[in-house]
């Protein structure tokens, strides 16, 4: 009984992103089926860009804003480079407060600006982060 109630409490105590621990597969799948769906190809997780998307997911969440430009003034084409990814298009979504996976791919999809930023035909990649509750949906195409 105590150790169900521990499990219990660790669960509940345990922070948005850990505990959805497929959070980047459940963004890949839902992303690549409304891709899909819009008969656009796939987009492939592209490590460059994950490390841009998680810099600015973490800089949202150690400062508690949600914007595009970064606390450093940086844009997303500044934090692509800064992460060594060379682009030919770049994008970003970003969104604050959403409990999973599930609920910031519906606000997404839901935005029109969100929506045609993922179902661009110009990007091939794609990072995605979430820190705490902010997230972070970096599209690209390399050189």
């Amino acid at each position: 009984m105590i150790r169900t109630f521990l499990v219990i409490l660790a669960l509940t105590l345990t922070p948005v992103t850990p505990a959805f621990a497929s959070a980047d597969r459940y963004v890949d799948q839902a992303l690549n089926a409304q891709r899909a769906a819009h008969g656009i190809h796939p987009v492939q997780p592209h490590a460059l860009l994950m490390a841009a998307a998680e810099a600015h997911a973490r800089d949202m969440a150690r400062g508690g804003f949600m914007s595009h430009r970064g606390s450093d003034g940086s844009n997303v084409a500044q934090r692509v480079k800064r992460a060594g990814f060379c682009y030919r298009a770049v994008n970003e979504n970003i969104a604050m407060g959403f409990r999973d996976p599930a609920q910031v791919m519906k606000g997404w999809y839901n935005s029109p600006g969100h929506r045609r930023n993922a179902l661009s035909r110009k990007v091939t990649h794609y990072g995605f982060a979430a820190v705490d509750r902010a997230w972070v949906l970096v599209m690209g195409s390399p050189c």
